[in-house]
């Protein structure tokens, strides 16, 4: 007897708990994902939206964006303090090199970025000579910027000065000031 008591409350405190569980708010039990972007940009468009429109919640999942610089991303993501990581060049070089990360998605088929130069600098060989500024060593830009000036007919660092200046904005501000002639920036922000 005593032991079917037993049972019984057993059975209404689990049948309580469960009841409790099924009426907290999805935002209670969402799965917490964390995403590192370099910058803010074009590429970070569907996450963004995303995010804003509701859409990672109504699969059950809580969505943080992080900004890191990529070189910083990609040793989060290795560490696991972030789960994906947006800077696709930089985890492209560190996955070539057996870091153990996947590419899950692309966001573009191509780079969404524009060579960009002081207004003075009417033609790409006009360039020879200036400053271009990227976002850092063997980053994305830097690798955009390196095959731009191959293209435009000039050997990287002899015809033209390749400087670490830091993000789009960073890049930006360093041209409207005349520190860089020119720059590869994300088409956000060319516009």
């Amino acid at each position: 007897m005593k032991t079917k008591r037993i049972m019984s409350r057993f059975y209404w405190y689990g049948l309580a708990l469960a009841a409790i569980w099924l009426s907290l708010p999805a935002s209670l039990c969402a799965e917490r994902i964390s995403i590192a972007t370099p910058s803010r940009g074009l590429f970070e468009f569907p996450v963004v939206v995303s995010m804003r429109k509701g859409f990672f919640k109504s699969e059950g999942l809580d969505v943080d964006k992080i900004q890191m610089q990529p070189a910083i991303g990609v040793k989060a993501l290795i560490s696991g303090d972030v789960d994906y990581l947006l800077a696709w060049g930089s985890a492209l070089r560190a996955a070539v090199t057996g870091v153990p990360i996947k590419a899950v998605v692309g966001i573009a088929g191509r780079p969404l970025h524009v060579l960009v130069a002081r207004p003075e600098i009417k033609t790409p060989k006009e360039l020879k000579g200036k400053i271009i500024g990227v976002d850092s060593v063997a980053g994305t830009v830097d690798y955009l910027s390196r095959v731009a000036v191959r293209h435009f007919g000039f050997e990287p660092d002899k015809d033209v000065k390749i400087i670490v200046t830091g993000e789009s904005p960073t890049r930006l501000a360093a041209l409207h000031a005349g520190s860089i002639d020119a720059t590869a920036i994300d088409v956000a922000f060319a516009v």
